[in-house]
């Protein structure tokens, strides 16, 4: 069974030295691509008034995936910690 891949980039320069690394693995391997700059991600909202944000279908792409390569500039760490906690915070709720 081959390994499903995600990479979830956060970065703030598109075409900046986070992405060379991205391109580098991406030229290697088959993967699934996420770029945090083209998606509408809010912070974790206890009374879920986030619920019109990107963080659902990213977070359901995450499930989908065998491995999970976070690509992170020190720039976007926080938007990039709001995805994995919220996503944590989802997954737990389900078990």
């Amino acid at each position: 069974m081959q390994s499903k891949i995600l990479i979830i980039k956060g970065s703030a320069r598109k075409k900046g030295n986070t992405q060379l690394v991205v391109d580098a693995i991406r030229a290697k391997i088959p993967t699934t691509y996420i770029d945090l700059q083209d998606h509408n991600i809010s912070y974790y909202d206890y009374e879920h008034k986030n619920q019109a944000d990107d963080f659902l279908g990213i977070a359901k792409e995450c499930v989908r995936n065998n491995l999970v390569i976070y690509a992170v500039s020190f720039a976007l760490i926080f938007p990039l910690k709001s995805v994995i906690v919220s996503t944590i915070l989802l997954l737990s709720k389900k078990n």
